[in-house]
């Protein structure tokens, strides 16, 4: 099971420079939900939210989810 990684949403926000309102408007979501998935109110986001997220930060989704997630992922798609 995935497990979202809030920090990792608010460190790649950081990096690229955006407030939360920016970046909802970058990835086309509602501003609630940006809050919500960083205050961990919001735990299994869908994967169409997830991506949208990444390509408004321009970093992968995979970087959304914890270290073991990654590595399960990885080895479900060799």
């Amino acid at each position: 099971m995935k497990r979202f990684n809030p920090a990792a949403l608010r460190a790649a926000r950081e990096k690229a420079g955006l407030s939360k309102p920016q970046l909802a408007e970058r990835a086309g979501l509602a501003l609630d939900t940006v809050y919500a998935l960083e205050r961990e109110t919001l735990r299994s986001p869908r994967d169409s939210v997830v991506e949208k997220l990444a390509e408004a930060l321009a970093v992968e989704w995979l970087d959304f989810y914890a270290a073991d997630d990654r590595e399960s992922e990885s080895k479900a798609a060799s």
